[in-house]
């Protein structure tokens, strides 16, 4: 999780640009360079890759091709923002680039640093009760119903399930709430 110094931030004006396609993390160092204060948030996500298809944990714009950027309020350089390589053009109305109100990019920031935008499969919260019904959707019993007989205290614990006269444990990402 990233920290973001929020005493400078606040006294910028912040837009956002529409960035070429995939290019997102161009864009923002390009600003960066430029003395420009760019903030692009990135969800975490998970691939599969390669022909065991192992999960990878990758880290994605939340917004594909849109980065916010802090600028002097007094005197905003858009032309030089627009020059920039990566850069597309301004976000606004008849070519007036919108402002962005402080309070968005904060309650972004924080909701980043919080893990909000984690969406890794293993990391979702599934809320189970003692005698829901479940399916497990991998491992040696895949596609078997069960039922819930232990809650696991945190995501990393393994739930207690009863699939028939047996009771296995097994990792809360491998099975799926019944409808």
């Amino acid at each position: 999780m990233t920290s973001h110094p929020q005493s400078t931030h606040a006294s910028l004006a912040w837009y956002v640009v529409r960035t070429n396609p995939n290019c997102e993390g161009r864009a923002k160092t390009a600003m960066r360079e430029a003395g420009f204060e760019p903030y692009c948030p990135m969800g975490r996500h998970e691939r599969r890759c390669g022909r065991a298809r192992r999960r990878v944990d990758v880290k994605r714009p939340l917004f594909c091709r849109y980065v916010f950027v802090g600028l002097d309020p007094a005197s905003p350089p858009f032309g030089a923002v627009r020059r920039i390589d990566g850069v597309r053009e301004f976000v606004g109305i008849d070519g007036t680039p919108v402002r962005i109100p402080w309070a968005c990019i904060e309650a972004l920031q924080c909701a980043e640093d919080m893990g909000v935008f984690d969406f890794r499969q293993s990391r979702q919260a599934i809320a189970l009760e003692i005698g829901d019904g479940v399916v497990l959707v991998s491992g040696m019993f895949e596609g078997w119903e069960a039922s819930v007989e232990r809650v696991p205290s945190s995501k990393d614990d393994p739930v207690l399930l009863s699939v028939g006269s047996m009771k296995i444990q097994t990792p809360l990402d491998t099975v799926q709430r019944l409808a």
